[in-house]
């Protein structure tokens, strides 16, 4: 089980991942569950975290990046804030933006 040290630890890790542009590690610890966990869901409880992560992420994801499209548009200077894993993977609003033929590029700071 998760105790209040593992959980701070995970929080860590992934503002750590944001920090440094891992987005891998992003991706993987925003949505991935554990094989241990997948084995022990029934497949109707399988089919609903799945059902859930989709509505959760990526379809909130093209809602999102139709937002920044729409801000872009108006020439206007913008600072888009959403939580980390709304940015990476297939299906994330870096991947659909760069899809539309934009250049998506990281900033060091």
């Amino acid at each position: 089980g998760q105790t209040i040290d593992t959980q701070t630890q995970a929080l860590l890790d992934l503002y750590n991942a944001w920090r440094i542009g891992d987005t891998d590690r992003i991706l993987e610890d925003s949505t991935d569950i554990t094989p241990e966990g997948e084995q022990a869901m029934t497949d109707e409880q399988l089919a609903a975290y799945n059902d859930y992560e989709n509505q959760l992420l990526y379809e909130r994801n093209i809602g999102m990046e139709e937002a920044v499209k729409n801000l872009l548009s108006e020439k206007k200077n913008v600072f888009y804030v959403v939580g980390a894993a709304h940015f990476v993977g297939d299906k994330g609003i870096i991947t659909l933006l760069e899809k539309d033929g934009y250049t998506v590029e990281r900033i060091e700071y």
